[in-house]
């Protein structure tokens, strides 16, 4: 029965065909360059009976970038991410005028690099703004280090924006003016923290090594999954040694760990309790790389499910791993799941 309906179907569509006119794609959807579009009437009748809504909605998704609008605060967060690529980049151009005019000669190296990064950050932004999906999810990714430039700008009771106090502290890095030029001391005008070493530098740094991505990479792709991964919400970079304790460990839980994870986490924080310098340790773990963190919380995970319902072993097993990063100085993980069992 079903077959014969399939039958009958195919007889009318047939029909149709042939009593139209043979051009039946309208001139202006007409494929060009050598592009193939294929027609639904093309398919197997079985595979268009099942697939229509499928096919349907793939052709309301063109304009989903169209839909992804940002936010004002993203706006703003992407606007300061922006003004320090462009102070840096402004810096890289004065530098390039002055080697091409023999006043200040490069490293043919940095030449080659300051060149190719003002050659591809211009299609980068252009790329960006095409796609603001990916706009989208670089806002978030940088969203971390925003809070930490926010936070500092509040205590330091700045009437400035971000935006203005970013670019006072890399103009100041840029210039040296740290010494001599009083301003860039003023926590008004400038990111100032007398307890970091090196605080306007390394700031420097985090935007130098997002604009590294551009050299480094050959696609806007690449470059945009290298920002994010490599730099903003790897474990291990310069931002991750500024922002805190607290901020770093709310990114890794939210952007890199399972659930399994985050446990097994939980209970290395239980294990740390006690140390007097707990923040410091917990600290020091997170600054490892991505794959070490995760094969240490996916060990204590393991271990820990071993010995559900037996506190006894629990706190055996916690102050084993209290034990193994008091003793090992080098806090190294290498060895940590050979070394460090539950006993269930």
């Amino acid at each position: 029965m079903v077959k014969f309906i399939y039958y009958l179907m195919l007889c009318s569509i047939s029909l149709l065909c042939c009593c139209g006119e043979k051009n039946y794609m309208p001139e202006d959807n007409k494929p060009t360059n050598g592009s193939i579009i294929i027609s639904s009437s093309t398919l197997p009748i079985e595979n268009n009976l099942i697939n229509n809504s499928n096919m349907i909605q793939f052709g309301t998704k063109t304009n989903t970038n169209r839909a992804t609008t940002l936010t004002a605060d993203e706006e703003e967060k992407f606007n300061v991410l922006k003004s320090g690529f462009d102070i840096i980049l402004k810096h890289m151009e004065n530098e390039l005028k002055d080697h091409k005019a023999n006043i200040k000669p490069l490293f043919e190296y940095h030449v080659e690099e300051y060149e190719n990064i003002l050659s591809k950050y211009p299609g980068f932004i252009e790329w960006l703004s095409n796609n603001p999906q990916k706009k989208k999810e670089l806002v978030n990714a940088f969203t971390y280090f925003y809070d930490f430039l926010n936070d500092q700008r509040i205590k330091q009771s700045s009437t400035f924006t971000n935006k203005q106090l970013l670019t006072n502290t890399l103009n100041c890095k840029l210039k040296a003016y740290q010494k001599s030029n009083a301003q860039c001391n003023d926590n008004n005008y400038a990111y100032n923290n007398n307890s970091v070493r090196n605080f306007k530098g390394n700031i420097y740094s985090v935007f130098l090594q997002l604009l590294t991505e551009i050299n480094t990479k050959n696609t806007n792709e690449e470059i945009f999954e290298a920002i994010i991964q490599d730099i903003l919400l790897k474990p291990d970079s310069v931002i991750a040694s500024l922002i805190g304790t607290d901020r770093l460990e709310a990114m890794i839980r939210r952007e890199k760990l399972n659930d399994n994870q985050e446990k097994g986490l939980d209970f290395l924080k239980k294990a740390f309790i006690n140390f007097i310098n707990a923040d410091y340790m917990l600290y020091t773990f997170l600054m490892f790389s991505e794959n070490e963190i995760k094969e240490t919380l996916d060990h204590i995970y393991s271990e820990l499910s071993k010995c559900s319902g037996n506190d006894v072993k629990q706190d055996t097993f916690k102050n084993a791993i209290k034990n193994y990063f008091n003793i090992i100085s080098s806090k190294k993980l290498d060895e940590f799941k050979y070394k460090v069992t539950s006993g269930c």
